[in-house]
């Protein structure tokens, strides 16, 4: 009887501390996850990995439901030890024998020269709140690897979780060369010993979620982090990968002979070359962070026509190399990085690869991957990172600069006329720079003749109800060589409203998101600090001619907030003609939690009605 107390008494007890994290939006509670991995005396590894998550609700089943885990198959081996569902009723389900599969990673089912990267997939059965699912796997590897493992632990995630291990198991005679570091967090490693191996296990409990938040930094900014590794200096872990790399770029015949074909333009070589490989070389979206450790030639991406972005990169560097203009793969570390020099050196640290151009008045960097980017425009998400330039011989500690105001601008104008009868026919024009001009590449990217009508009737009709669509025009967004530029012309019945002896129009905004000021502060109040992108900014002037009207309320005004934004608005009316003019400028990049609720008043203040009606008798 004491002991069936006890077993009520810890089983309340474990369901309380689970409830005290589980609470609030969770979908689901990660009782434990834990990894271990080891590494035997000829640098065999093989990781153990165990989850066990209690579901809270429908959505967890959907989330959790179809659990996928990448390897590679042709150097791992994928072993399931234990998966099942312990319904709430303590009986255990085994998924059917149809639920147990292992498939092409999506993002390489086209490129079957990827298809070594693989997904186990387990559908896990009998899903309902209070259901659990333990799950139990080992990554074996099938070769020796030269280098011991390294990598990063992020500890918190989108889930609370309960309890989480890290083990790391590896020879004793490897200790002096093992380096960990700690971010956010002071936990303190237990080391044990046995026979010839040492362990160093790492765990936390009672981790609560990183809430879901729009705008927000990425979970390996938020997140305590552990960083771990065996190599003494960044040459160390970079020697391997800057060898390989430059082997792969030797220029070959068909190289050169691709070059004649491309008819390069005189002072122009290098943007065509650029966009040829952004353009004509399909991307498979397996990023270099996936962990792809092979590096195929550049002839074999040409022969291909696909590659990966380090494949892009390969075949970049080489085709520039080939008509005498330096070009170099640079590493991007994460945003979690801000002193990439001091920091514990191995290539997992590093997320992206693009390439550095250099020129007389600067380098340019590129993203080979990114096919809707100008050349001489580099995407935000590399922007403002800690990297690493490989040359051939050396590795130079680099900052990737932030863009400038001055070079994302989108400008929109729209020329009008009302008639007599409170009827608008007009045309807008839009035209993107830099982050607008890719933003705008982005949302029309695609799309044929059809479906671009139907994007556009979408586009007047936002602007009011019952507006017509009568012609529109585009730049190819996959023309590189100009910025995008859009023109719609419609008509919009009875667009003026009357009201008394007033007549009241709204100022007509141009209904392409990408082309906008976005609302960033729908919600009441924030978590985590804000991200807005970069500096840029976003003019619109409405020219409109109206019959015999009396101005009477033009908006006009101006509004700063603390350097990170600022926005302006002025209009007239004379001789029959309104000028409506607004310039809105983002400075910084993120708003502070703490400052949230003023940048909320002051982005209210630009979306406040007034700003965009006009009264007249």
């Amino acid at each position: 009887m004491k002991k069936n107390l006890i077993s009520v008494l810890f089983f309340l007890l474990i369901s309380n501390s689970v409830f005290a994290i589980s609470n609030g939006n969770n979908c689901a509670v990660v009782l434990r996850d834990s990894t271990h991995t080891f590494v035997d005396e000829n640098n065999m590894v093989v990781q153990t990995s165990y989850e066990k998550i209690k579901i809270l609700n429908t959505r967890g089943r959907e989330v959790f439901g179809d659990i996928k885990r990448r390897f590679n198959a042709k150097k791992q081996e994928f072993e399931i030890i234990k998966a099942h569902t312990i319904r709430p009723d303590g009986e255990l389900v085994q998924p059917v024998k149809s639920g147990i599969s292992v498939v092409s990673a999506p993002e390489v089912g086209y490129a079957t020269q990827y298809t070594n990267m693989q997904m186990q997939v387990v559908s896990f059965p009998a899903l309902e709140p209070g259901a659990i699912i333990e799950y139990k796997y080992k990554i074996i590897s099938q070769e020796s690897s030269e280098h011991l493992p390294s990598g990063k632990i992020i500890w918190q995630e989108n889930y609370p979780v309960k309890k989480k291990i890290f083990k790391l198991t590896f020879p004793q005679n490897k200790e002096d060369d093992f380096r960990f570091k700690l971010k956010k967090t002071e936990i303190a490693p237990e080391i044990s010993k046995q026979d010839e191996d040492v362990t160093y296990c790492f765990e936390m409990k009672d981790i609560t979620r990183i809430k879901r938040e729009a705008n927000r930094p990425s979970n390996s900014e938020l997140s305590p982090l552990l960083f771990y590794g065996f190599n003494k200096s960044w040459q160390d872990a970079l020697q391997d990968y800057q060898d390989e790399f430059y082997h792969a770029t030797d220029v070959t015949k068909d190289l050169q002979q691709k070059i004649e074909t491309l008819s390069l333009d005189e002072g122009k070589e290098v943007e065509q070359i650029v966009n040829f490989v952004k353009q004509d070389i399909r991307n498979v979206k397996l990023y270099f962070y996936k962990g792809i450790s092979q590096l195929y030639s550049a002839d074999q991406v040409l022969n291909n026509m696909y590659g990966t972005p380090q494949d892009k990169a390969v075949l970049l560097v080489s085709l520039l190399q080939s008509i005498g203009v330096d070009a170099y793969p640079v590493l991007v570390s994460n945003r979690d990085v801000k002193d990439l020099e001091s920091a514990l050196p191995f290539m997992k640290m590093f997320s992206y690869i693009i390439v550095a151009i250099p020129r007389a008045d600067g380098i340019v960097y590129v993203s080979p991957s990114n096919q809707f980017c100008q050349y001489g425009w580099l995407p935000y998400r590399f922007q403002d990172r800690e990297a690493v330039m490989l040359k051939p011989a050396e590795t130079d500690f680099v900052h990737i600069p932030l863009s400038k105001l001055e070079d994302s601008i989108s400008l929109s104008t729209l020329e009008a006329q009302i008639d007599k009868f409170g009827n608008l026919s007009g045309e807008f024009e839009i035209e993107g720079f830099g982050y607008y001009d890719q933003k705008l590449r982005h949302s029309l990217k695609f799309k044929n003749l059809h479906l671009q009508k139907l994007y556009f009737n979408s586009f007047v009709n936002a602007i009011r109800n019952g507006a017509e669509l009568i012609d529109f025009s585009l730049t190819n967004p996959e023309f590189l060589q100009q910025n995008m530029l859009i023109t719609v012309e419609f008509e919009i019945p009875n667009f003026v409203t009357i009201q008394g002896d007033r007549k009241k129009v709204k100022i007509p905004k141009p209904a392409i998101i990408s082309a906008q000021i976005r609302n960033y502060t729908s919600s009441k109040s924030r978590e985590y600090t804000l991200q807005l992108g970069p500096p840029r900014s976003v003019s619109y002037e409405f020219n409109i001619g109206l019959p015999d009207y009396k101005a009477a309320y033009l908006p006009a005004g101006k509004l700063n907030f603390e350097n990170v934004a600022d926005f302006q608005i002025d209009s007239s009316f004379e001789d029959k003609a309104l000028e409506f003019r607004m310039d809105y400028q983002y400075h910084k990049t993120h708003v502070p939690t703490e400052n949230y609720s003023d940048f909320k008043q002051f982005q209210n203040g630009y979306f406040n009605q007034n700003n965009w009606l006009l009264l007249f008798n």
